[in-house]
């Protein structure tokens, strides 16, 4: 047979194998879409305030008990302390940046900030706060729904309503913060002159608390300076 007749009957006729049709169609290769990673604070917080957020949660029961994690010490406390705190893009706890981000738009806020900002125990006092008020929330109340979901105004009312509280506690005890410290002459705020070790005036505070006679003795001292005592008319 011949050879070539023989390549004919096997299909093998030397000619190299028809390559596929092109159709012209394009895949579409789906693009990698932008995303920041949530972070584990919902304000931009320094490795201090890290480290500030772990030792106020070490050192307060009050903390503890609203089941704070150190990373949500550390967004109260840098909330209260910082010169001017800001919200990060997203955090791990949506609920904690919603609440965060009301409270930072209040006006009563803004006040409460000037006698806290820099001040380690007013600091400390406010978040404290803002804590126990976050912790109140039931896990709706400070959830953003998704598109669609239906009226929210409740979840946002139920929220502004516990920041509100919050900012009020805290300016109470911080005013009686500052109160004590002007009656025993430790100074007290940014700037102000004989400023004390923030741990010596928070040992203070609450021995002042906890002393009916010694608050007697502020309220009057602080009565006769340049600021009204809380009993005074």
């Amino acid at each position: 047979m011949d050879p070539k007749e023989l390549l004919k009957l096997l299909d093998l006729d030397g000619r190299s194998p028809d390559r596929p049709v092109e159709s012209g169609a394009v895949v579409a290769v789906p693009a990698t879409a932008t995303r920041v990673d949530a972070g584990p604070t919902a304000l931009v917080v320094d490795a201090w305030g890290l480290r500030r957020g772990r030792d106020l949660l070490a050192e307060s029961d009050r903390l503890k008990r609203a089941g704070t994690d150190a990373f949500a010490a550390a967004d109260f406390f840098t909330a209260a302390f910082d010169p001017g705190p800001r919200l990060n893009e997203t955090c791990v706890d949506p609920r904690r940046h919603q609440f965060l981000t009301h409270l930072l738009g209040t006006p009563e806020y803004r006040a409460l900030h000037a006698a806290t900002r820099l001040d380690d125990t007013a600091a400390g006092i406010a978040a404290t706060h803002f804590a126990e008020q976050f912790a109140s929330l039931k896990p709706e109340d400070a959830t953003e729904p998704p598109p669609g979901a239906g009226d929210s105004s409740g979840d946002e009312m139920a929220t502004l309503r516990a920041v509100g509280r919050a900012v009020a506690e805290a300016g109470k005890e911080v005013a009686e913060l500052h109160e004590a410290a002007a009656g025993l002459g430790m100074g007290m705020g940014p700037g102000t002159p004989g400023r004390h070790d923030p741990a010596a005036v928070a040992a203070m505070f609450q021995r002042v608390r906890s002393d009916p006679a010694l608050r007697r003795i502020c309220d009057l001292a602080g009565g006769s300076g340049g600021s009204p005592s809380r009993g005074s008319g």
